[in-house]
Order: structure tokens, then sequence, then C-alpha cells
């Protein structure tokens, strides 16, 4: 099976003009050495500053535009690796904007990778939801379940987690994982980068990607620095 790996990432600032949005983003994807015409589907999710209309892409393109609402952006992700997982799609663009910026990710997998002459960073080898099925204060026994059963292991790596509710980070972490520095608020999209890129710069082997809904309930995606 397939690996669902991450590819490139980044952020650009959002022009003025919503319908420059497209142009903006695959001058991007050009400029990280994708070609537009590889891309599979792209998925963007609005709410940042720049009111208006959904950006209009190019019609050989497939894209989709959706409303900015809670743990979407993180369900997108889960749904991109599953499509790749399936071999329905080889290459996808998830683009989520945030303020007055848009934050971009690809993802692939490992025969798009190879055949594009792309150099991942990452791979993404597990996903799941976690739930509080225990009651209130439950989450932190059904992530370390969750995380058991996908049968990773950690023993001696460095283990980092980014979350997008980081007060509610320490209560629920397995022992041995520690938060990413800086400001983990924010996107799926923008937060999932952040964690890439302190993998590769050594600051871990291993990475949690963590949205939490108001109420308990959260999406995880599991990032693995890669050594292929």
């Amino acid at each position: 099976m397939t690996q669902v790996l991450w590819c490139a990432g980044g952020s650009v600032s959002l022009p003025q003009d919503r319908a420059e949005f497209p142009a903006a983003s695959l001058a991007w994807v050009t400029a990280a050495g994708i070609q537009p015409e590889w891309i599979d589907e792209i998925h963007w999710l609005t709410g940042g500053s720049r009111a208006g209309p959904a950006p209009r892409w190019p019609a050989k393109l497939s894209a989709f535009t959706w409303a900015d609402l809670p743990l979407l952006d993180h369900a997108l992700l889960h749904a991109a690796s599953h499509a790749i997982l399936s071999g329905e799609r080889g290459l996808v663009l998830l683009g989520e904007e945030e303020e007055d910026l848009v934050h971009l990710l690809v993802l692939c997998s490992e025969e798009a990778a190879a055949t594009r002459g792309l150099t991942p960073s990452a791979s993404l080898p597990a996903r799941f939801s976690i739930t509080e099925s225990g009651g209130p204060g439950s989450l932190p026994a059904d992530l370390q379940r969750q995380l058991q059963q996908a049968n990773l292991s950690s023993s001696g790596a460095s283990l980092l987690a980014a979350c997008d509710d980081a007060g509610r980070m320490p209560g629920y972490l397995p022992a041995g994982w520690r938060s990413l520095e800086g400001d983990n608020s924010g996107c799926a999209v923008g937060l999932c980068n952040r964690l890439v890129d302190a993998l590769r710069a050594g600051g871990g082997d291993l990475g949690l990607l963590v949205s939490l809904a108001a109420q308990g309930p959260g999406m995880v995606t599991v990032v693995e620095r890669w050594q292929g």
C-alpha cells in the first residue's frame, strides 16, 4: 500500500482581489517544483480577511471551495489522505485562508512522487478521530488507545505535537510528547506545515496534529519524518 506523503507546504499573502487567489496559489505550486496539471484535486477553505465570492479556478482543474467550519480543515486532510491511499488521487492541493494569508500544502502518493521527481519531507502514516467515550476528561486515554492501535513505534523517538486548541493540549498528551513551540492556534493546514518544518529541522521524529471541537471530540493526524 502506498504512503501519504507531504511534498510541499507554505503560505502566500492573499491578493486584495479574490479573483487573483488561484493565480497566486498556482504560482507558489510552480515555484515548489509542481506543475499545476499534475494536481488531481484542489480543496480550498475560505475564512480569511479578503471577503467576497469563491475563487474561480481554471476549468481544467478539479477544485472545490468550502466554507470554514469547525474541524472541516482536518476532515479534508483526512479525506485527501484516504483518496491517495485508495489510488483515486495521486496529488492533492489543500489551501486554507487565515487572516491575510492562505496556507497551502501538497499531499501525494509514493508513485506520484517517484513519477514527478518530487522529494517528500514527511509521511502521514495514520489518522483517526478521538472522543470522550469514557466521559468528560477521557480524551487522553482514547488518544493513547488509538496510537497503540495504529502500531506506531515511538520508543526512543523524539515526539512532538501541535494542536489548534493549545490551552487543552497539556491535559491529554500521552507521556513523552511535547508541544510544538510557539503559537499553536490556527488552522490545520498551517499547523501541519509548521509541524513538518519542525520535524525536518531536527525537532522530532514523530508528530501529532490535533484538532479539537469545543465539547471534546477531535481529529488526529500522525506525521512522521520521511526516511524514504
